[in-house]
């Protein structure tokens, strides 16, 4: 059946649909970062706003080596979210190597909600062109968009910002669509 389908669409078992899910719900319990993975070591390559990682001190560039008892080098890049996500209240431990220190630095540090953000950026610039960032199509993008819209002041011209659009829920996709589409357009 999958063979049939776009390049786009994937088999995910019922383990990864629970990640999948927390990515679209708006918030997950964990530290509040971002990585990515380079050679085989994950990289922090982002820290949210007021998330327990950004108060213990976790900075973009470092590199994660241990998670809690767990050796993280050559970890795979969809195991990662499994260890430092977990309930709001526990711990995890983590060791990074930061640039300018000789030794690996150890963070404890209790997991939170993280509340995700779909929509990056929201201004307008100095001639009126409203921007908004939409970083991926999660349960409350249309709703977040509308109202960063309605805060600029409902500009005539804008720029929606797609690049770098994670995807996500169709549904949402299209909600955002039908708000620049006149109603009953096909």
């Amino acid at each position: 059946m999958l063979g049939k389908l776009d390049p786009h669409s994937a088999y995910i078992d019922a383990e990864d649909m629970q990640q999948v899910d927390a990515s679209v719900e708006g918030e997950f319990s964990g530290v509040g970062i971002e990585f990515g993975i380079l050679r085989d070591t994950a990289i922090v390559v982002g820290i949210l706003d007021g998330s327990p990682a950004q108060r213990a001190g976790v900075l973009p560039g470092d590199r994660i080596i241990r998670i809690d008892t767990l050796d993280a080098i050559g970890i795979a890049r969809d195991a990662v979210p499994g260890h430092l996500r977990g309930k709001r209240g526990s711990r995890v431990g983590i060791d990074i190597v930061r640039r300018g220190h000789s030794a690996p630095l150890h963070f404890d540090i209790e997991r939170d909600m993280i509340p995700l953000r779909t929509v990056d950026a929201a201004y307008l610039t100095e001639n009126g062109i409203g921007y908004i960032k939409v970083n991926r199509f999660g349960r409350t993008t249309s709703t977040d968009f509308r109202q960063a819209y309605k805060k600029l002041g409902a500009p005539e011209r804008l720029i929606l910002d797609l690049r770098g659009n994670s995807g996500g829920l169709l549904q949402q996709a299209i909600e955002l669509a039908g708000f620049f589409l006149p109603r009953g357009a096909r």
